[in-house]
């Protein structure tokens, strides 16, 4: 993900059930904030992150998603990173 200095930023995210559609995202918890700035959420699918005032650079985090597919409950570990650019 990129974004500019101050400036927050947004994502969505799906899990795809092989090609067929979207599984059942059940809950999304953080598993491991960003050291430079603030992340929050304001669904199960959707996070935004606020870099910290005056940060440029790479920031990261990762977030637990717990699903449902064909029945079966799963959990993944998203890892996601953000470069701050001036």
């Amino acid at each position: 993900m990129f974004t500019a200095r101050g400036v927050p930023c947004a994502f969505y995210f799906m899990i795809s059930e092989s090609g067929l559609g979207d599984a059942g995202i059940l809950d999304s918890t953080v598993k491991t904030r960003p050291s430079h700035g603030m992340l929050g959420h304001s669904s199960v699918r959707m996070y935004a992150y606020q870099p910290a005032e005056g940060f440029a650079g790479t920031d990261q985090f990762e977030i637990d998603v717990r699903y449902d597919r064909s029945g079966k409950t799963f959990v993944t570990t998203m890892h996601v990173q953000v470069i701050v650019s001036n």
